[in-house]
């Protein structure tokens, strides 16, 4: 395990169109099988690039944890965006 943390400074990062091509994360949350009545836990959520989407494919909390109150509050304005939308 690497004892160094990713500075949230760059989160942005963690969104970039190049990054998701790359990554294909519906691709990999598609591949977790996430029903409605899955509870889902998104330990190291950063700031919510596939907490997001596993939310979408349950019903119940789904719970995000990162070490970085930064990122979480990012990952909160990514909710209230997507909640306004």
């Amino acid at each position: 395990m690497s004892e160094k943390k990713f500075d949230s400074k760059n989160a942005e990062k963690l969104l970039d169109e190049e990054r998701i091509s790359s990554l294909q994360p519906q691709q990999l949350v598609k591949h977790l099988s996430i029903t409605p009545e899955d509870h889902i836990a998104d330990l190291g959520a950063g700031n919510g690039l596939f907490t997001l989407l596993m939310a979408e494919q349950t019903e119940q909390p789904v719970y995000a944890v990162d070490l970085e109150p930064n990122m979480l509050d990012m990952l909160k304005d990514r909710v209230d965006t997507a909640h306004t939308l």
